[in-house]
């Protein structure tokens, strides 16, 4: 599960950075403290649903698509 955790917000950084937005922009577009946002990206904290949704919409993304890209980020390094 760390495992996953980790890849999550890996995936979350890398969508971010991609779109060239800043974990204060992304927070603030996904209702949420950018510290909780920093944490996620760093594998600390599982997010819950509610904010893994968060996060999908406000990268532009759906949560099947974030959590594929998740899945496929974790098989590769596994």
């Amino acid at each position: 599960m760390a495992e996953f955790r980790r890849a999550f917000g890996a995936e979350v950084r890398a969508v971010r950075a991609r779109k060239g937005m800043t974990q204060g922009g992304l927070a603030e577009q996904a209702r949420m403290a950018r510290s909780h946002l920093s944490q996620i990206e760093a594998g600390d904290v599982s997010p819950s649903l509610d904010v893994q949704v968060r996060i999908a919409q406000a990268l532009g993304l759906t949560i099947d698509e974030l959590l594929r890209r998740a899945r496929e980020e974790h098989d590769g390094k596994v």
